[in-house]
């Protein structure tokens, strides 16, 4: 399905990967791009939303109703659910601006540093990484605050990042960091961690942006079956690491996007 996009003084293109989402969740897809549009009037903002699984016909029904009101916008689906990482990538190698943006898709975080990440992007930085502030864990249930507190525990620990909180579901590159997160072969949630090592191996500009949680967002659970998943990720994060570390650390130039192999989209 083609998307029509609107004329902008530059494009960016928006990710958002999704899986089964609640609610009332189409028409408030809607409204939070009206809201951002009119934050950022003189840019292209054309979305490429990822569903992580097969479509129903109530999926099927809310992807048309956007569409109808929001043409600029493509959709795709697989018959497997793969993890976030996986949709991410299959989303990102369907970007054509020159920047991209990677968030979730009930946009959890204030517009206004979505804003201050495009601008950063304009300055000069080849990637900006979201940070979440205090008052964003205080509002996570407690389960998922141990998760987030562990892996930023773990990465403190274990990698050299820019940021420790690698998590924060809100990230932007240009092409330089779109041929890196490309690279990533992670189809779980450390996709994240690992772009920010490869990142930073490439020694691209990255900068790092403070996230504040907009009211009334839920948090999905996790379940013991991805836990257990993200554990092996992380041993594969201490062998990538290690192998970075034996190279030697310097910028390669221009990096070229180059696509990646997927399943057909439906």
């Amino acid at each position: 399905m083609l998307a029509t996009v609107p004329t902008g003084e530059l494009e960016i293109s928006i990710v958002l990967p999704l899986y089964q989402p609640k609610g009332d969740w189409a028409a408030q897809f809607l409204e939070n791009q009206k809201k951002l549009k009119a934050l950022l009037p003189r840019f292209t903002l054309s979305y490429i939303a990822v569903h992580d699984g097969p479509v129903g016909p109530e999926l099927k029904n809310g992807f048309a109703y956007i569409q109808a009101f929001c043409p600029y916008i493509l959709f795709y689906a697989y018959e497997q659910n793969r993890g976030k990482g996986y949709a991410l990538r299959y989303g990102v190698s369907r970007a054509t601006a020159p920047f991209t943006v990677v968030m979730d898709f009930d946009f959890p975080f204030e517009l206004e540093n979505i804003q201050q990440l495009i601008a950063e992007l304009e300055a000069g930085s080849e990637v900006v990484a979201g940070r979440r502030t205090s008052q964003y864990f205080a509002s996570l249930p407690f389960k998922r605050k141990v998760i987030s507190r562990s892996c930023s525990f773990c990465n403190q620990l274990f990698f050299d990042l820019p940021v420790n909180d690698t998590q924060a579901g809100l990230k932007g590159f240009n092409q330089n960091g779109k041929a890196v997160f490309l690279q990533t072969a992670i189809d779980q949630f450390l996709v994240d961690t690992e772009f920010l090592l490869r990142a930073t191996k490439r020694a691209l500009s990255i900068k790092v942006i403070d996230l504040h949680l907009r009211a009334q967002v839920s948090f999905s659970d996790f379940k013991c079956k991805v836990l257990k998943t993200e554990l092996r990720n992380l041993f594969s994060l201490l062998r990538l690491q290690r192998r970075l570390r034996k190279e030697k650390h310097v910028s390669f130039g221009p990096l070229h996007s180059t696509s990646i192999k997927m399943s057909k989209a439906k």
